[in-house]
């Protein structure tokens, strides 16, 4: 006969349709001593758990062995008297992982049985042989080599025991559940920790907020009700799991998922970067902030109207959606768009550099007057740019700053050819001799991008027999040293990536680098008052640097660039500047005028006679480190001097901040700090640097960097 717990089942059973799983039940009518009937709860149960590969394997998994765990606690407990609920909570937690096409209800009744079996007249006994199988099945389908008898005592320690209220069950078997998630891997696998301490975080969720980030987790557990903010950016998550419909921030950055669920309607802010993703699903009505860059995006879904900020960089999409009305914030670098829609009037920021735009919408100029718009790396063709260019220098103009750079030849994505056979164009017959250890050369990091540099430097306007022996001269040394060498490969990347005014650019920024690297290591150490000439060389750059980033953040139509390079190309002779570039293709575009040349000259000098001495002597790096060399104990002196005055230093600044009620002002605390620093720093070095020149007999030299002495006019190129 069989037992009234499992006669009670079987009235609650209503098959869906299968007949193996209407006869499954009907074998439920009597005890489980048969192999058969044993191998048909099997099969039920793995039909649920389902293939190892299958996305929602391991939390089928999980769901099972809580669900195994639960049913037993609650029949040694009370032998089966709440059965009802227990049969109604158990469904129901099943029901939340379950694949299309199986019976729930049929494996709720299943598992209740075999529990059933365990506990006769209601008292506590061991689990079956039978029960402690199942879950060693379950746990063979994860290959994790746990032990069934030990994870289920431990599981079944994780419960409370206590039912209290309409879903306290439920509310049991998803605690359990996630403990079951967190103690599959085993203890020690490079996962364990980052599940344990997810584990926590979830079981005592108290502000909606639940924070996973960098754990290492390859999957998630069934996410609790009521979390509003999940943030489990850089992981290694493929899928996640269903989204609680009160999630209103999604933050997944970092993770190599191929698709996203679908979205919480209350969704109101998603980050998913860094991923897999071809596709994003239907997005939530109230969506204000969407950064799903790096990925493999081809098309966007229509946008919702609340967005504000929308940041799809590095895909691969080719034209873009309707622009919500609102929107503030849009950047798609790095993608294939040939145009763009119209630009919203609340749109304040546009990042659109490399794309394949050969102009701009119209309802570019209707962006604000602090509004900011770069479109650098795109082909804008010479009529567009003539547009731009009259636009933005017409009077009343009140539409934002425009970035943009003068279009390249498009060789980004051709092969480079071998590093030899790019310098050997710059050798005379007698030193080409020396290419064959360019062939070595040519393997190092960085070396195609600098044979592209070479090409690209010999098609510019300023090749000329003169300008290809200084290049061969300074290739020669590159050649002798590795690490200039390496240096200047990691500076000439990405120098072709738009027109040859940037190659040229690169170009002198590499021979200030060689120039500065010649005094570190020593070249000058016999010729000191060729190293201040060097160290004036640079400081006139570095000033006429800021000139220009001043005057860039000045024009309306900007291409950088061509600001920078402008200067120096214009004011080369005038100052005297240790540079080789005397030409540039496109000054027209660059918006310097006379005025400005002639005011940046006079800047120039005037900050070179109140600035050269201090940037000399304690701020230009190779300067520190002839001294290093050639004076060690007088360095070292020196630089113990400057740690003994940190006492005094400190507490003069506290006094005089608390003297004007700016105690707690970083930026006043630092700006301070420079103002009594640096004289001191000054007088040291000057007393350093005094000694040296003396024992070297230049004593004549402190005039000249002290700005009392002849200056000399020719410098060293």
């Amino acid at each position: 006969m069989p037992s009234s717990i499992t006669i009670s089942f079987m009235i609650l059973i209503t098959p869906t349709g299968s007949s193996s799983l209407a006869a499954m039940a009907r074998l439920l009518c009597a005890p489980f001593r048969s192999p058969r009937q044993v191998d048909e709860v099997k099969g039920l149960v793995l039909e649920y758990a389902g293939q190892r590969n299958d996305p929602d394997h391991e939390r089928r998994c999980t769901a099972l062995l809580a669900a195994l765990a639960w049913v037993h606690r609650q029949f040694s407990r009370t032998g089966g008297a709440d059965i009802e609920s227990v049969y109604r909570d158990l469904a129901r937690h099943l029901a939340r992982s379950c694949h299309e096409g199986m019976d729930v209800e049929a494996l709720a009744d299943v598992l209740a049985s075999v529990c059933s079996e365990n506990s006769p007249g209601g008292q506590p006994t061991n689990r079956s042989p039978t029960y402690v199988q199942l879950a060693s099945d379950v746990l063979a389908t994860l290959k994790t080599g746990v032990k069934a008898d030990q994870f289920l005592s431990e599981l079944s320690g994780s419960l409370s025991g206590q039912r209290e209220g309409q879903d306290s069950g439920i509310d049991e078997l998803y605690r359990c559940a996630v403990c079951a998630w967190a103690a599959i891997v085993p203890p020690d696998g490079a996962e364990s920790m980052g599940r344990a301490i997810a584990r926590d975080r979830i079981l005592n969720l108290e502000d909606g907020k639940l924070d996973l980030e960098r754990l290492g987790l390859c999957s998630l557990p069934d996410l609790p009700k009521g979390l509003m903010a999940l943030n489990a950016r850089f992981n290694d998550l493929t899928q996640l799991p269903e989204l609680p419909a009160e999630l209103t921030v999604l933050s997944v950055s970092g993770n190599p998922l191929p698709q996203l669920p679908t979205l919480p309607k209350g969704l109101t802010a998603l980050d998913a970067v860094g991923g897999h993703l071809t596709c994003l699903p239907e997005l939530p009505a109230g969506l204000r902030t969407l950064e799903v860059s790096n990925n493999y995006l081809t098309y966007l879904p229509e946008l919702p109207t609340s967005l504000t900020r929308l940041i799809v960089n590095m895909n691969e999409l080719r034209q873009l959606p309707t622009l919500p009305p609102g929107l503030v914030w849009l950047s798609v670098k790095d993608n294939q768009l040939r145009r763009l829609p119209a630009l919203p009037a609340s749109l304040t920021n546009l990042d659109a550099y490399i794309n394949r735009l050969t102009q701009l919408p119209p309802s570019v100029f209707n962006m604000p007057h602090h509004g900011r718009v770069s479109v650098e790396g795109n082909p804008l063709s010479p009529a567009f740019l003539q547009q731009l260019l009259a636009a933005t220098s017409a009077p009343g103009y009140s539409g934002p700053q425009i970035h943009f750079s003068m279009e390249a030849p498009d060789v980004a994505d051709t092969e480079a050819r071998p590093l030899h056979e790019a310098v050997r164009v710059w050798l005379n017959n007698n030193e080409r001799a020396r290419t064959s250890q360019w062939q070595a050369h040519g393997k190092e990091a960085n070396a195609a991008e600098f044979s592209r540099f070479l090409d690209r430097l010999e098609a510019s306007v300023n090749y000329s027999p003169e300008f290809r022996t200084t290049v061969a001269e300074w290739l020669a040394k590159l050649g002798q040293d590795a690490e200039l060498r390496r240096l200047t490969f990691q500076v000439a990347r990405g120098a072709t990536e738009t027109c040859e005014d940037r190659v040229a650019l690169t170009y002198n920024n590499l021979r200030k680098l060689s120039h500065e690297h010649a005094v570190s290591r020593g070249d000058y150490d016999d010729r000191l008052g060729e190293i201040v000439e060097r160290g004036r060389g640079a400081f006139r750059l570095d000033a006429l640097e800021k000139i220009a980033r001043k005057k860039a953040q000045t024009l309306w139509l900007v291409d950088e660039i061509e600001v920078y390079l402008a200067y120096q190309v214009q004011l080369r002779d005038r100052l005297h500047l240790p540079t080789d570039i005397a030409n540039m293709r496109f000054f027209d575009v660059s918006g310097v005028n006379a005025q400005d040349l002639e005011d940046a000259e006079r800047e120039v000098l005037a900050r070179e006679q109140a600035e050269f001495p201090q940037y000399f002597l304690t701020e230009w790096a190779p300067w520190q480190q002839v001294l290093a060399r050639l004076d060690p104990e007088g360095t070292k002196r020196a630089r113990q001097q400057m740690h003994d005055m940190l006492p005094d230093y400190d507490r003069e600044v506290t006094a005089r901040l608390n003297r004007i009620n700016l105690s707690g002002d970083i930026g006043a605390r630092a700006e301070l700090g420079l103002e009594i620093i640096k004289p001191r720093q000054l007088a040291v070095y000057k007393e350093l640097t005094q000694e040296l020149l003396r024992k070297r007999g230049e004593e004549a030299l402190m005039k000249r960097i002290m700005g009392t002495g002849n200056q000399r006019q020719s410098f060293f190129r």
